[in-house]
C-alpha cells in the first residue's frame, strides 16, 4: 500500500522514484524495495517532505 501510494502522489507531482528518492536524499533503489522490507520511519518522513503531503497520507491512514 505504502508503495503504491508514493507511486500515486508521483504520478501527480510529475517525478519518476528514482527523481523522489535523489529529491528526498535517499539511498537510490531503496523505494521499490519497499514493498517487500519496511522502511525506516526517518525515510518515509523524507519522501513525504518531498512530496508536499503527510506521512499519515503516504500510509493512508484517514484523519478526521
Amino acid at each position: 500500500m505504502l508503495l503504491q501510494n508514493i507511486k500515486e502522489k508521483c504520478k501527480e507531482e510529475n517525478l519518476t522514484l528514482s527523481e523522489l528518492e535523489r529529491k528526498a536524499g535517499i539511498p537510490e533503489r531503496s523505494i521499490y524495495r519497499w514493498d517487500e522490507l519496511s522502511p525506516s520511519f526517518d525515510k518515509v518522513v523524507k519522501v513525504a517532505a518531498a512530496l508536499n503531503c503527510s506521512v499519515e497520507e503516504l500510509v493512508g491512514v484517514k484523519t478526521a
